[in-house]
């Protein structure tokens, strides 16, 4: 039999539980998951994709390759009146100078915007229905970046045993108060992945980076044998 006593004990013990591990929680702004910033590094921005359909990729064990901004040719920047032909002369002039990743993205029709893409209702077109991640960075900006970011999750795995990359998809805006004019961006769902590098691409000179989740791989094994749950039950025909 539980005494009063006993269950003031219990309480007390469970109040301190509480609050030690509220005390655990980093509620601050240096907190990532809780004011996120796009900032110069430390992440790769991925654009004009369908979140749904990457999500059930990932969670399906497919394995995802990374896509840059196609470099501009002599020509598209003649057309894109970056560059044009001088008529005396016929030698090349500079207009202005060469597009940004994202400006050459939105002269290529590859939309840039933060905004999460509407539901399509009919047929998505070819580009979302394929198994590569649209970047906003040219080709040896995207390598750089994915290498860093690579070794650094490489890293945090040898010396604490801990993932610490994720694909987020979508950020919620909020603000600290009903005074507050800051608003800052938390990260709404996260999948644990691996950033792998693939084999050397000759034409381009740098290497063919992919992505897969590890959530499948955490999950399947205790579903199976704590819930008789079938794995593939959950992923076929769900979206996140």
């Amino acid at each position: 039999m539980i005494t009063i006593k006993g269950l003031t004990i219990i309480n007390f013990c469970l109040d301190s539980l509480e609050q030690i591990r509220n005390r655990l929680l980093d509620l601050t702004a240096r907190n990532r998951l809780l004011n996120f910033s796009h900032g110069r590094g430390g992440y790769i921005r991925i654009v004009d994709e369908l979140p749904d359909q990457l999500c059930n990729l990932l969670l399906a064990e497919e394995e995802l390759e990374f896509l840059p901004i196609p470099e501009p040719t002599r020509e598209q920047l003649i057309e894109a009146g970056y560059v044009k032909i001088d008529a005396v002369t016929e030698q090349e002039v500079r207009v202005k100078k060469d597009p940004t990743a994202a400006e050459w993205a939105k002269w290529l029709n590859i939309k840039t915007d933060y905004e999460l893409p509407e539901p399509l209702e009919s047929d998505a077109p070819d580009k979302y229905q394929d198994k590569a991640i649209q970047t906003l960075l040219f080709t040896y900006e995207m390598e750089t970046r994915l290498r860093s970011l690579r070794n650094k999750a490489e890293t945090a795995i040898e010396e604490t045993g801990g993932n610490i990359l994720y694909l987020s998809f979508g950020f919620l805006e909020w603000y600290e108060s009903h005074d507050s004019d800051k608003a800052r961006l938390a990260p709404l769902f996260l999948v644990p992945v691996t950033l792998n590098r693939g084999k050397l691409n000759k034409e381009a000179g740098t290497y063919v980076y992919t992505l897969n989740s590890t959530l499948s791989y955490l999950l399947k094994g205790d579903l199976r044998t704590s819930s008789g749950i079938s794995w593939l039950a959950l992923v076929v025909g769900g979206a996140c």
